[in-house]
């Protein structure tokens, strides 16, 4: 009778713990708060949603090349516990230093956000350092009791010369944006000018911009500045541009369109 009760609470608690992993994240902050969700089994939240990658303790991974066209991917969903939230995402991720490839990031009603995961062997010291970097997601994402489903596609990854492959994803952080009520609640306001810029345009923050992030149409960063008075752009080819501007207070990215 003891071992069989033994077995039951076994059984159950076995439930219980798998029931509890899935690869939906739930954000329970408030609007001023962030949340990092850990990728990791250590966490005991996360599980995988396909088989193309792999699991390590802290992270999900790839550990091997991946030709052109032959892309492998991972889903994940982030919902809320209760209402509705604006939200940027930050991504952590580490590679060895002169592994390249392609890693884009997909989110229902939003460009595909496509990141070049460059050689950076001369920057970092050798071809097998372990570098760590982080993803600014420019698009805001309305967050609800409805889970936002979010893909990662890893594509064209080469080893070039490093000991093994090896890309890994850490954390997802939920932050940095405001919802409309907390932006009128603390009066943030954020103008970018001219429109239509023909070498420079400036911003306009009642506070302190600690980035700003460009990034193309299709959600491409091309390049990052502090804060300055003019935000050069003369080198650049005509089209349309996404500004992502990180206040003290969070963020907002606004449309511009260089002549």
């Amino acid at each position: 009778m003891k071992k069989q009760l033994l077995f039951t609470l076994a059984f159950v608690a076995s439930i219980f713990v798998a029931s509890a992993q899935s690869n939906t994240f739930t954000f329970t902050g408030s609007s001023s708060e962030s949340t990092t969700f850990s990728f990791g089994s250590t966490a005991g939240i996360y599980a995988l949603s396909g088989s193309d990658f792999s699991q390590g303790a802290s992270f999900i991974g790839y550990n091997s090349e991946v030709e052109s066209g032959s892309s492998v991917s991972e889903s994940f969903g982030i919902d809320t516990d209760s209402g509705s939230t604006e939200r940027t995402l930050t991504f952590t991720y580490r590679k060895r230093a002169a592994m390249t490839g392609v890693l884009r990031i997909s989110a229902p009603g939003q460009a595909d956000v496509i990141y070049n995961l460059e050689d950076t062997s001369a920057e970092d010291g050798s071809n097998n350092a372990l570098v760590e970097r982080t993803l600014e997601y420019p698009y805001v994402l309305n967050l609800s009791p409805v889970a936002t489903n979010i893909t990662f596609t890893v594509d064209e990854l080469a080893q070039n010369g490093v000991n093994n492959v090896r890309l890994r994803i850490y954390d997802v952080t939920v932050n940095g944006t405001l919802s409309t009520q907390d932006f009128n609640r603390t009066e943030l306001t954020v103008k970018v000018y001219p429109n239509t810029v023909q070498n420079s345009f400036q911003i306009d923050s009642n506070n302190s911009i600690e980035q700003v992030a460009l990034y193309n149409i299709t959600g491409q960063l091309i390049r990052t500045y502090g804060e300055e008075v003019n935000y050069n752009i003369n080198d650049l080819s005509s089209g349309i541009y996404l500004v992502n501007i990180k206040t003290a207070l969070g963020s907002k990215t606004l449309r511009i369109i260089k002549k």
